[in-house]
């Protein structure tokens, strides 16, 4: 016994179509393997806007302590200071 479906074939290209990284303060376009912060909650900030988070924070740590992502104010892995 055979069994023959109706439905067509559906072809898919080897392209698939890459979700872009967007640095979450200066909007620009970052590379997959960027080495700029990400919160847990993956939100990403280039080099730049990063070095720049990690010098507020030195620069008054009082008001920044902890440090937290810029967009949904979780608490950063202290781990970021280490690539900055």
């Amino acid at each position: 016994m055979s069994i023959r479906s109706n439905s067509p074939v559906v072809s898919t290209s080897n392209k698939q179509e890459k979700k872009k990284t967007i640095c979450g303060a200066c909007g620009n376009e970052l590379e997959p393997d960027h080495s700029g912060i990400q919160c847990v909650q993956g939100h990403h900030f280039c080099t730049e806007c990063s070095a720049n988070i990690v010098r507020l924070f030195f620069s008054e740590p009082q008001n920044y302590i902890p440090l937290r992502c810029v967009q949904c104010h979780i608490d950063l892995n202290p781990s970021v200071f280490e690539r900055q």
